[in-house]
């Protein structure tokens, strides 16, 4: 159960789709985010719940943007521009919990502390990383609604319903655990939904489009490859003999296949990957982000399309390899993602951001380390409620 509320607390991150996520992430996406105090599905959220209302102190309550500057800043506070439109610090806020608590599970889920002043690349110390990290996505999603207005697109009722529809699943625990209000929830998911309706419209209007030309680029710059391949498999405890003879194998239908070409050599080639299904029977298609095992992109990237190979022994066993042409419409829609995603970073890069006075009251560094015990009393209250029902239950059995 005590997943299951925490994950209600982390919905307000896992919700959008988001341009600027962090690698670092590693929330739970399989938790059930639904999850609301009062479920008759578990009778016993509400108690926990309220538990976790009660560990949050009333300055939080009152106003959370307060509670975290130690009264520096409030709700309302407007700490920087971007192309002119006023960021208010719980907005701002809202970014900085977010990309705090994406980096805080990746450091815990490796066991080690995050040490806020450590560097954590380029020079950079984390919380100047988690600064900086904020304002890329405060950047990126006012600068997905300015050129949403630009284009004159509004939210369709079914989006508006999305959005109301996600704030209504929204609590003041949830909302707190982020140092945001439910208003900038709000702004922040409907600038989700716009990205959604700007990505179609600058398709669909051909500010958005792909080439083939552009493709063939996409597809050599991002070390994509189509193939299709014959697994002649060794076990990792497997005698020499068993290994030798499944050389012997890959090295006689490599023999074989090599007398023939074009449309010969693919029929033949399929017949062996049914006669040896210990891989994929199909083509496969992976770019270089795919994981492989060693020396099979290797030994592929030295074909031209339509030739054969044959790799030595790799972890899996040895492999005969049929390098194919990529078929540009397959990786269409990761083009068209990547320019997007490209073009939207262009925007958020060109904007023009200005910091107001207020600005200087904000001290990233205090903030953090005041938004974590934030989180870790709500946190232990859960856990210690979970703990509590779940020792009820069981003497009750």
């Amino acid at each position: 159960m005590y997943k299951r509320i925490l994950a209600l607390l982390l919905s307000l991150s896992m919700a959008l789709c988001l341009l600027t996520g962090c690698s670092t992430s590693s929330a739970d996406s399989s938790a059930d985010a639904s999850v609301q105090a009062g479920d008759p599905a578990d009778g016993d959220n509400q108690a926990v719940m309220e538990a976790i209302n009660a560990a949050i102190p009333d300055e939080a309550k009152k106003d959370v943007i307060s509670y975290l500057t130690d009264g520096a800043l409030n709700k309302d506070s407007t700490i920087l521009t971007v192309n002119g439109d006023n960021v208010k610090a719980s907005y701002y806020l809202f970014w900085l919990a977010r990309e705090l608590n994406n980096l805080n599970l990746f450091y815990t889920q490796y066991g080690m502390p995050l040490d806020l002043s450590s560097e954590f690349r380029e020079g950079k110390t984390i919380a100047q990383y988690l600064q900086e990290s904020a304002e890329n996505g405060v950047k990126t999603y006012y600068s997905i609604e300015q050129k949403a207005e630009e284009e004159g697109l509004e939210l369709t009722d079914e989006e508006k319903a999305a959005v109301e529809s996600y704030v209504a699943g929204l609590d003041d625990a949830s909302v707190i655990y982020y140092g945001t209000t439910l208003e900038d929830q709000r702004t922040t998911y409907s600038q989700n939904q716009l990205n959604t309706t700007l990505n179609a419209h600058l398709t669909e209007t051909g500010e958005l489009s792909a080439t083939e030309e552009t493709i063939q680029d996409y597809i050599k710059d991002n070390g994509y490859y189509n193939c299709r391949y014959i697994l002649f498999q060794v076990a990792e405890d497997a005698s020499e003999e068993d290994d030798a003879a499944q050389k012997e194998k890959c090295q006689k239908a490599y023999d074989e296949l090599s007398k023939l070409e074009g449309d010969a050599l693919l029929a033949k080639f399929q017949e062996y990957q049914k006669d040896n299904p210990d891989g994929n029977t199909d083509e496969f298609t992976f770019d270089s982000t795919t994981s492989l095992t060693e020396g099979f992109r290797e030994k592929l990237a030295e074909l031209k399309e339509g030739e054969l190979g044959m790799t030595d022994k790799t972890s899996y066993g040895y492999f005969t390899l049929l390098r194919l042409p990529v078929d540009t419409e397959s990786v269409k829609s990761d083009y068209l993602q990547s320019a997007y995603h490209d073009m939207v970073s262009g925007w958020a890069d060109g904007a023009e951001v200005k910091n107001t006075a207020e600005f200087d009251k904000l001290d990233v560094t205090a903030v953090c380390t005041k938004l974590l015990e934030l989180q870790n009393l709500m946190n232990d209250a859960a856990q210690s409620a979970t703990a509590a029902a779940e020792g009820s239950a069981s003497a009750a059995s």
